[in-house]
């Protein structure tokens, strides 16, 4: 149906990330609503594949709230480092996608894997290590990925992380 998918234009059109629309027209609020949208099904299901396998262990090891706090905070930061790199760089892209905070879960379970030694519950610091630089090499083989949200999420998370985390005492998490 046309109206459904020109809506859906109108959705990406008013909430998507632009540097230009957040600095010269102050709409803020496309920081935190882009990390809502998805470009299509394969888009959204690679975000959930990640933190399915990933985002659970910074849950159990942080708790909800925090967990919660580091994800949409780490997004904000990732979104707001892409902001900066397309303003600086005079790229006028339109970003969404949830990879920046996915990026900031998984910088901080990294830092948090380190503080514990190398080891929490079934993840290594050397897998962990492995699928960062992994994940950034693939994004940087894509011309629509958005590398400095990426990299600006993985840099908040630790920064989250190193805020927010403390390690029980006795056993690692």
């Amino acid at each position: 149906d046309r109206s459904v998918s020109r809506g859906l234009g109108d959705v990406y059109k008013r909430q998507a990330l632009s540097w230009y629309a957040v600095l010269e027209q102050g709409q803020w609020y496309r920081l935190l609503t882009c990390m809502f949208l998805h470009s299509n099904l394969e888009h959204i299901f690679n975000n959930m594949l990640v933190l399915f396998f990933i985002g659970d262990n910074l849950e159990r090891a942080v708790g909800h709230i925090r967990y919660f706090i580091m994800y949409i905070a780490g997004g904000l930061l990732a979104n707001i480092a892409a902001l900066i790199y397309y303003n600086i760089a005079d790229v006028n892209v339109c970003c969404v996608g949830a990879s920046g905070a996915i990026f900031s879960v998984v910088g901080a379970l990294f830092y948090i894997v380190l503080v514990n030694k190398g080891q929490l519950e079934d993840l290594s610091a050397s897998k962990l290590g492995l699928f960062i630089v992994m994940s950034i090499y693939l994004g940087l083989q894509s011309a629509t990925t958005s590398n400095s949200a990426h990299i600006g999420g993985l840099v908040a998370g630790i920064i989250l992380a190193a805020l927010i985390y403390r390690k029980r005492k006795g056993n690692s998490v």
